[in-house]
């Protein structure tokens, strides 16, 4: 579903924050998938 609002989630793997924050994003993209275009960036 294209929505007019995009998330972008940019991370970086050897990032401890990120990597714990990193299952939060995906449950919010999973819930607000209705809602909100998600997307995922690593670098």
């Amino acid at each position: 579903m294209s929505n007019s609002t995009k998330i972008i989630y940019v991370s970086d793997p050897m990032c401890g924050w990120c990597y714990a924050f990193s299952p939060i994003i995906k449950q919010l993209a999973i819930d607000y998938k209705n809602d909100f275009d998600f997307e995922y960036e690593s670098y």
